[in-house]
């Protein structure tokens, strides 16, 4: 009960009461696994506005992460930054949604332009 605000902006020090430090570290790894791809996906896109978007939304996920955890630990003051995917707040959890969708748009208009340039070369083997 000494927690101000469990389900906001201290849901990661309940998620390590309730399940442990294992369960933290998962959820680390999850967390780093996703910022990894949306990170590949900036690599592989064709244009430097799809990489900027990727880079961006990567940057944006990560710094949300290190403020609230940094607030957690008390290396620096809470500031009511939520937890990406885990904190109560509708308006968050819409902006994330919103960013990730555009990190899928990047994605699809990579696979797109691979699949042109696939058919392309195809098109020049059998001329």
């Amino acid at each position: 009960m000494y927690l101000p605000e469990a389900h906001t902006d201290f849901i990661f020090a309940i998620i390590l009461e309730e399940i442990g430090v294992v369960g933290g570290a998962f959820i680390f790894i999850l967390y780093f696994l996703l910022i990894g791809r949306i990170v590949k996906i900036g690599r592989e896109s064709y244009t430097d506005r799809g990489a900027l978007i990727c880079y961006g939304v990567a940057f944006y996920i990560f710094i949300h992460i290190l403020i609230n955890l940094g607030g957690i630990l008390g290396l620096m003051p809470m500031t009511g930054v939520p937890l990406p995917f885990m904190s109560y707040g509708g308006s968050y959890a819409m902006c994330l949604v919103i960013a990730l969708t555009f990190v899928l748009r990047v994605g699809v208009e990579t696979r797109m332009q691979e699949t042109r340039e696939l058919n392309k070369r195809k098109s020049l083997r059998k001329s």
